[in-house]
């Protein structure tokens, strides 16, 4: 949840006024309907892989993350 404050910032900043109420339900329409998704893959891995894949996978998905931003803020900072 913590994520998605920022994100919908930015959304609600670049969008038009008028198409705000559209671009808003489609993005709760598509993070709403990807939580089945989701699920099911996590179902499949924990079947095949263990509890301890998915927390390998959410932690290295999390670090790669962490990585991108923090170059990308420290080139974009260099620049400025």
């Amino acid at each position: 949840p913590n994520v998605n404050i920022p994100t919908m910032t930015v959304i609600q900043t670049v969008t038009d006024k008028e198409k705000l109420g559209k671009v808003m339900a489609i993005t709760d329409m598509v993070s709403q309907g990807l939580i089945p998704v989701a699920t099911f893959i996590a179902g499949f891995v924990i079947a095949y892989l263990g509890c301890s894949a998915i927390l390998l996978i959410s932690s290295a998905g999390l670090l790669t993350v962490a990585v991108v931003v923090l170059i990308k803020n420290h080139y974009i900072n260099f620049i400025n």
